[in-house]
């Protein structure tokens, strides 16, 4: 039990910490996303 409560927790913060690092764009690629008029949806949370 005491694993489950330990493993849980921990799978979801990696998750988590996956999908923040997976959908970040550096700002100097945006940059050049933004001059060369790609079409993009922007959303901010």
């Amino acid at each position: 039990m005491k694993k489950c409560l330990v493993l849980t927790p921990s799978f979801l913060f990696l998750l988590t910490t996956t999908a923040f690092a997976a959908n970040y764009v550096k700002p100097d690629e945006f940059k050049k996303w933004l001059e060369s008029g790609k079409s993009m949806i922007i959303v901010d949370i």
